[in-house]
């Protein structure tokens, strides 16, 4: 598995890939997403197994259905949200979808 695409968002949001009226916006939100996800679950993420180094950090993760899940709920929010992003809404979100993931410091 691996972080979604461009495609996967535009079939999350049921755009068809000949919709491109969004296409300068959808990239900027799956990758605000992507980093949003990756920063609540205070962790390293890798795109795939292949892609962990041999000596990795020791708290690493590789992308699964949680996590792939999160980043496209939270960039289709985004995108529909259209710059009125409520807080709340985007922490519980992150808390449903990858809550079980995230390491907390002491």
């Amino acid at each position: 598995m691996s972080f979604p695409t461009i495609y996967d968002l535009k079939s999350h949001l049921n755009l068809t890939q000949d919709e491109n009226e969004f296409d300068g916006d959808l990239p900027r939100h799956l990758a605000a997403a992507k980093e949003k996800v990756k920063a609540y679950i205070n962790r390293t993420v890798y795109d795939s197994q292949g892609d962990v180094p041999a000596e990795p950090e020791s708290d690493y993760i590789v992308v699964n259905d949680s996590i792939s899940r999160a980043v496209l709920e939270i960039a289709g929010y985004y995108f529909d949200a259209k710059g009125s992003v409520n807080t709340d809404m985007l922490n519980n979100m992150l808390e449903a979808f990858v809550g079980h993931l995230r390491l907390s410091a002491f």
